[in-house]
């Protein structure tokens, strides 16, 4: 991008960045991400890390103008509704979930395949492995019910 098409960045567009991330509760990566085709050219996370840390005190107009309306237009994931939809994944839950892996010797796309169909609730693999390999973390009450109640299956 040509320098001379750039602006310096004001207190306010720059406390209108900021104040549209805390809103939003979303980081830049995430804004970029699945975007590389609708973005403008030569816009990156470490640049607009930059402008909000004031390590960057300039910035083309149209890259401004696309992150502070991407930010505004930003709709966050409403599948999870609240934290009451989410639990604590407990060692002991992790242990059962990896013992049913080393006994039936299946990963876990396989483990996924052999679960009753359809899936419910539009529960896929990503839910187990999250269960599985995620120390310390939680998840959707729905997943850990589903993968408890359809694990344990025997091989024929």
């Amino acid at each position: 991008m040509n320098n001379s098409k750039r602006v310096a960045l004001t207190r306010n567009q720059l406390d209108k960045l900021i104040s549209e991330k805390e809103r939003t509760k979303v980081g830049v990566l995430k804004l970029l991400r699945g975007t590389r085709k609708e973005r403008p050219e030569g816009i990156t996370v470490s640049m607009i890390e930059g402008w909000m840390s004031g390590e960057i005190s300039t910035a083309s107009p149209v890259h401004l103008n696309w992150v502070l309306e991407r930010y505004q237009d930003y709709q966050p994931n409403t599948k999870i509704k609240s934290k009451s939809d989410r639990i604590s994944i407990a060692e002991s839950m992790r242990q059962h979930l990896k013992s049913e892996k080393e006994r039936t010797g299946l990963g876990t796309i396989n483990i996924m395949r052999h679960m009753p169909k359809p899936l419910r609730d539009g529960l896929t693999k990503k839910h187990y492995t999250i269960l599985r390999i995620r120390n310390g973390k939680i998840c959707e009450k729905r997943a850990l019910k589903f993968c408890y109640r359809n694990i344990s299956f025997d091989l024929e």
